[in-house]
């Protein structure tokens, strides 16, 4: 079977199992998953440091 089958069969059964009251908090938590996931941040595009900048400038 493949892996990624079995993780979402277990990942149903797991929500199934949890009580009403935390299907919000999890919903709000998938839903910052799928942002996280969809949306390239720009803090993880390599910048050069302020060192860097410096050796450059005077290059």
């Amino acid at each position: 079977m493949d892996s990624t089958i079995y993780i979402r069969q277990k990942l149903s059964r797991a929500i199934d199992e949890l009580p009403d009251e935390v299907l919000p908090e999890l919903s709000e938590f998938i839903h910052y998953l799928q942002y996280k996931t969809a949306v390239p941040h720009p803090e993880k595009i390599s910048k050069p440091s302020s060192g860097s900048a410096f050796l450059l400038a005077i290059a």
